[in-house]
C-alpha cells in the first residue's frame, strides 16, 4: 500500500552539480523516516528488482537451485565479514553462470553495499555484454547511475529497461520518476498512464500520477486519481487528508 512506497529519488538536469540533489519524497503521512535509498548504503542483503526476473528460464529447476545455494553463501559470508572470500565467490559464480540474470545483479548489489558503485556499474557492464538488452541488469545499472550522479546515463538505462520489460510496470514507474525529476513531467505523465493502462488497480503508478498532476496544477486530474486509489486502499491517510482539504476550499 502507499504507507510503503519507498522513496525514489530527484534528478536534475544533466549539468547539475552534485551538491544540488537532494530527495523527492512520494510518501503517506504514516511514514516519517524515510531514507533515500539511492544515496544510502544499508548492510547487505541481496534484492532482486521487482517482477519477474527474465533469464531463469535458461536454467532447470535444480541448477537454479544450485546457483541460488551458491549466492546465499556468498551473501552470508559478507554478513559474517569475510569481504574477500564473498567477492570470490561471486566472481567463480557469475564465471560459471554467465547467462543468469541475478548472479549479476547480486554481485553488483554486493559491490555497492561495499561503498563500491563504480565496480558495482562495472559488473552490470559486463552483465549486459554477456545478456545483451536486459531489462533487469538495465534498470539497476540505471539505478547505480543514480547513485553515482550519472544523470543522463540513468535516464537512459532505466528507458531500456521500461521498454525493454513493459509487463513490469514498476520499471516504467521508476523512469517516470526520473523523467519528472529532470523537469519532463509530461513526458513522465505519458509513461506512468501506459503503465496505468497495464494495470489499473497499481497504487505506485496511482501515486505518482496523483503527485505529478497536482504539481502540475491538474486538480481535476488528481482528484480522479485520488478517488482512485480511495477505492483501492479506503484507510489510505494521506488521500484522506487530500478529500478534506479540498472539501474545506470549495
Amino acid at each position: 500500500m502507499i504507507n510503503k512506497l519507498v522513496i525514489i529519488f530527484v534528478f536534475f538536469t544533466s549539468f547539475a552539480y552534485a551538491e544540488d540533489f537532494k530527495c523527492q519524497h512520494y510518501t503517506s503521512a504514516q511514514a516519517n523516516s524515510w531514507s533515500c535509498s539511492h544515496l544510502g548504503r544499508e548492510t547487505h542483503k541481496a534484492r532482486l528488482p521487482d517482477g519477474k526476473i527474465s533469464d531463469k528460464t535458461a536454467f532447470d529447476q535444480e541448477t537454479i537451485k544450485r546457483i541460488e545455494a551458491l549466492l546465499s553463501q556468498a551473501e552470508l559470508l559478507y554478513e559474517e565479514g569475510h569481504y574477500a572470500q564473498a567477492e570470490q565467490n561471486y566472481r567463480q559464480i557469475i564465471k560459471k553462470y554467465a547467462s543468469y540474470t541475478p548472479s549479476w545483479i547480486k554481485f553488483a548489489q554486493f559491490y555497492s553495499a561495499m561503498d563500491r558503485d563504480y565496480d558495482a556499474l562495472q559488473t552490470l557492464q559486463y552483465g549486459l555484454l554477456k545478456i545483451p538488452d536486459n531489462a533487469d541488469i538495465y534498470h539497476e545499472t540505471g539505478l547505480v547511475q543514480v547513485r553515482l550522479r550519472l544523470v543522463p546515463e540513468a535516464v537512459i538505462s532505466l528507458a531500456k529497461a521500461a521498454v525493454k520489460a513493459p509487463e513490469n510496470v514498476h520499471y516504467s514507474y521508476v523512469y517516470a520518476i526520473a523523467l519528472n525529476s529532470t523537469r519532463r513531467p509530461y513526458k513522465a505523465i505519458d509513461v506512468l498512464q501506459r503503465a496505468h493502462q497495464r494495470q489499473p488497480d497499481n497504487i505506485e503508478l496511482l501515486v505518482a500520477l496523483f503527485s505529478i498532476s497536482e504539481d502540475l496544477n491538474k486538480h481535476n486530474k488528481a482528484l480522479l486519481f485520488a478517488k482512485k486509489i480511495q477505492e483501492i486502499d479506503p484507510d489510505n491517510d494521506s488521500i484522506q487528508h487530500y478529500m478534506i482539504e479540498l472539501k474545506e476550499t470549495e
